[in-house]
């Protein structure tokens, strides 16, 4: 097993936090990588999960497409059309809160740089995908329409969210957890066979309570699981694994452990 331990980023506001930690859960949901990120309340696995959802996040590649036309600009022409209190006014405005602005405030500035800020154009969605290193523009595209998916846990329903956790390792799958909800339960890279084989037989309407492991149907329901497991997980590991994602540092030192120790 590798592990590649990365040091702790430190951002000027959480408004600037939470906007690096959805491009990075962007970025790694396109390249099909799973991400286990952990949170230290309810409230902001909450707030984390909003952002992620198309609306927040199509205002999020608004402000990257006016800040790269901004920064292209200004190297362009050092500018007297722009005056330094304008550019001020627009970096401010820039830096709120995503809950606090409307893509209406935002098209002053589209107009005085003369661009189109539509994450949705087609020539946006290119220059996104150059800017966030993102080659599968595809799943950009989809993610920008319905959002990023991904599983929100509050270590409350612990049978239910640990079946989640346990298939944590898939590909493209997103697991946001509140003080490592699930513990307990090993994420194995590319899903849990029995765990996938038995959510399966249930949606067939069948009676795990009473299905021995002797039966063929639960044999072949978990050789069919294994296979696509196994598949799975040669994906997984082409992108590097399971990442493992800590938005602050918890007061319990033993948490952040459990955290890191997913990877």
């Amino acid at each position: 097993m590798i592990r590649t331990d990365h040091t702790d980023l430190v951002y000027k506001t959480e408004e600037a936090k939470f906007r690096a930690v959805v491009q990075d859960l962007l970025h790694w949901y396109c390249k099909g990588r799973p991400v286990l990120v952990g949170t230290v309340s309810v409230e902001k696995s909450e707030h984390l999960s909003e952002r992620m959802g198309y609306g927040k996040l199509q205002m999020l590649m608004r402000i990257i497409l006016l800040r790269e036309a901004l920064r292209t600009a200004q190297e362009a022409k050092p500018s007297k059309d722009n005056s330094q209190q304008s550019l001020e006014q627009w970096n401010d405005l820039l830096n709120k809160p995503l809950e606090e602005l409307d893509t209406r405030d935002l098209l002053p500035i589209a107009r005085a740089l003369q661009v189109e800020s539509n994450p949705l154009a087609s020539e946006n969605l290119a220059q996104l995908g150059q800017i966030l290193d993102i080659e599968n523009l595809e799943r950009l595209n989809l993610a920008l329409h319905q959002g990023i998916p991904h599983n929100l846990l509050n270590a409350k329903l612990h049978e239910k969210e640990a079946g989640i956790i346990a298939q944590a390792g898939r590909s493209g799958t997103i697991t946001i957890a509140t003080n490592m909800a699930g513990r307990g339960v090993d994420i194995l890279l590319g899903g849990n066979p029995e765990g996938m084989a038995r959510e399966r037989l249930r949606h067939e309407g069948v009676d795990l309570t009473i299905l021995s492991q002797r039966e063929s149907i639960w044999q072949d329901a978990y050789i069919e699981a294994e296979a696509e497991c196994a598949v799975d997980r040669e994906s997984v590991v082409r992108v590097g694994g399971l990442h493992v994602l800590g938005t602050e540092r918890h007061e319990a030192r033993r948490i952040d452990n459990q955290l890191r120790g997913r990877s």
